[in-house]
């Protein structure tokens, strides 16, 4: 299990498709648009599971792109506009948003957790099919 993850992150490198997905996650979440998010983040995922049978180290880096994207990236690009550590924890106390605004943080937090933590339907089997890790987490 650790051998495959020295070689995801030691592959980590941006390319063309990487740089599609990016440019489509950053307009996504500059829109504040969950829906575009939403296709955008499930879309990575396909891309390492078709890459994965023929091209191990680019599916791990698309894999490590997309979460860091997910865990990191996002957090730190909408604290430049937003208390996110406020909103994010209201949105897991299932407090009910203030306005608009928060409304589409709070479902951009939950999508985003449902993606990170895998119980989204559309990519349970990633952790499986990358590390060996049970059916569904």
């Amino acid at each position: 299990m650790f051998g495959r993850l020295n070689l995801w992150e030691a592959s980590w490198e941006e390319d063309e498709l990487t740089k599609k997905l990016r440019e489509g996650y950053l307009t996504a979440l500059q829109e504040l648009d969950d829906g575009k998010l939403e296709t955008t983040i499930p879309r990575a995922f396909e891309y390492v599971r078709k890459l994965y049978p023929v091209n191990k180290e680019r599916a791990f880096n698309v894999y490590h792109f997309i979460n860091t994207l997910m865990e990191e990236g996002t957090p730190m690009i909408l604290a430049g506009k937003f208390n996110v550590v406020e909103v994010f924890a209201r949105a897991d106390r299932k407090e009910e948003p203030r306005d608009e605004t928060k409304k589409r943080l709070f479902e951009i937090y939950n999508l985003l957790k449902r993606f990170i933590n895998y119980t989204d339907e559309r990519i349970r089997d990633i952790p499986a099919m990358l590390f060996g890790l049970g059916k569904t987490v």
